[in-house]
């Protein structure tokens, strides 16, 4: 059986759903509340779903800034920023770590900007939220709270080499960012340069 080890400083973590393998899993392949996928936004589709946010708030969205596999996000007309979630798990799981933020009062980690979330509705699966500049920190949707994920310790390797060739220099800032995350009770697993993003080079 493979040796278990709880996620380290530099590691965010996820669910704690026990490990059974019969072949080799990464930490994306974990998926974070599983008890939640039976859940569903009303509204119908992505698309309807941001219409009605946008029709009963009298804004209008102006631009798509981003988009990934838990949703994508929109500017509007009043210069903020709006996301539209895929799946329930993970909008709690973004709105729990910025309801968790806000309580720190923390607008920024490390010198990296943490947008300030301004409405939620759990119905349309929408987080409306300032919109910062890098260095900035953002994209909860994987992260958890309080508790962290035990992971096999080859996967966590591998998950650290890989974390270092995609951040390079800056992985060593980038991983005391997540410890002073931990050090808050946020795990945050889904960890890459997109949402730990470093200053823009002029």
């Amino acid at each position: 059986m493979s040796k278990m080890i709880r996620s380290c400083p530099t590691c965010a973590s996820g669910n704690k759903q026990p490990l059974t393998r019969k072949r080799k899993r990464t930490l994306a392949e974990y998926p974070p509340f599983p008890y939640l996928a039976c859940m569903s936004f009303t509204g119908g589709s992505v698309k309807d779903r941001l219409s009605a946010y946008a029709q009963t708030r009298g804004i209008q969205l102006t631009a798509r800034l981003g988009f990934g596999k838990d949703g994508s996000v929109w500017a509007t007309s009043r210069s903020t920023a709006v996301k539209v979630f895929e799946q329930p798990h993970a909008y709690e799981a973004e709105q729990a770590v910025y309801e968790r933020l806000q309580s720190e009062g923390v607008s920024q980690v490390l010198g990296h900007r943490v947008p300030n979330m301004l409405q939620t509705d759990s119905q349309l699966g929408i987080i409306e939220m300032t919109i910062v500049e890098a260095p900035f920190l953002l994209d909860f949707a994987g992260a958890h709270l309080d508790f962290p994920q035990e992971f096999p310790e080859e996967v966590m390797q591998e998950w650290l080499a890989s974390k270092q060739e995609e951040f390079g220099p800056n992985w060593g800032h980038a991983a005391m960012i997540l410890i002073a995350l931990e050090r808050m009770g946020i795990y945050m697993l889904d960890v890459h340069p997109g949402n730990i993003r470093f200053q823009d080079p002029p």
